[in-house]
């Protein structure tokens, strides 16, 4: 629900709305224009915003979780059922910017996590990513619960060839209960890549089995600085440096409690983390 309202500026107003149905009002406004009328008399818009009384279900309500994640509001939940999720709407999703939560029926559940699959299906013909957040997306943007697989990001230029899993530009959403698995991509990130100050919290996360030609095949980190918390980093491999994480020119992630093992960086330095250009890693 977006409502419009306009008034004479030093003047009170009450304002009465009718709510469209599914909604719930929400105290919160922002004022879209200032002016002044013919009169003289200056006025203000705002525009009132409201988020879904129930939360958005996948594919109950929506067949796809696109469809679902466009139909949302800030503040909005979409709850995606156990199933096998494919093709166009239910791959390279994208979170427009919003403040909602995805998630599966119980994030907590390490068998629904396991049967709510987001299968990229990408080929080299054919790429795709699970999720993509690259539109000023921060905390309040959360996925949680999802097992992402088969991403295939192999072009140029970047993003294309980083983040086969999940690509963060320029954004920092929460990423939590998910596992990662079986993704690749050509430059960055066979997992995840975050780049150009993505600062996302991955947290209680599988990162395991991911590739990728370059560097980083697990997580790969240009200029950002993610906080990594509780995660498993496992058996990733990349062709060259951080079969694990790399972390590269003024990347300062935080990687506390978690477990990095059996990853691989085949020709050059840091199976497990390779940190370059001024980069460190801090535990916490």
């Amino acid at each position: 629900m977006k409502k419009t309202a306009a008034f004479v500026l030093a003047s009170v107003v009450i304002l009465f709305f009718l709510v469209d149905p599914g909604f719930a009002a929400l105290p919160r406004y922002e004022i879209t224009d200032l002016g002044t009328l013919g009169s003289g008399a200056e006025y203000a818009m705002l525009k009132f915003q409201g988020t879904h009384t129930q939360p958005l279900r996948v594919p109950a309500d929506y067949q796809t979780i696109q469809a679902a994640i466009d139909a949302a509001v800030d503040g909005d939940v979409v709850i995606v059922a156990p199933g096998l999720y494919s093709g166009d709407g239910n791959r390279d999703i994208d979170f427009n910017g919003k403040a909602i939560t995805v998630r599966s029926i119980d994030p907590n559940d390490p068998n629904i996590v396991a049967a709510t699959i987001i299968d990229c299906n990408g080929t080299e013909t054919d790429m795709h990513r699970g999720f993509y957040f690259h539109n000023d997306e921060d905390a309040n943007s959360l996925l949680d619960g999802f097992t992402i697989t088969n991403g295939y990001m192999h072009g140029y230029p970047e993003p294309a060839n980083g983040g086969g899993g999940i690509c963060c530009e320029q954004s920092s959403p929460t990423i939590l209960n998910c596992t990662i698995t079986h993704n690749s991509a050509g430059r960055a990130g066979g997992g995840i890549f975050c780049n150009f100050s993505s600062n996302p919290r991955i947290a209680n996360c599988n990162i395991n089995e991911n590739w990728v030609v370059s560097d980083g095949g697990g997580v790969f980190c240009y200029r950002s600085s993610p906080t990594i918390i509780n995660c498993v980093i496992k058996s990733n491999i990349a062709l060259f440096e951080g079969g694990g994480v790399y972390c590269h020119e003024n990347s300062r992630a935080i990687i506390n409690n978690c477990i990095i093992a059996d990853n691989v960086a085949s020709y050059y330095k840091g199976g497990g983390i390779m940190c370059r250009v001024i980069s460190h890693r801090f535990p916490a």
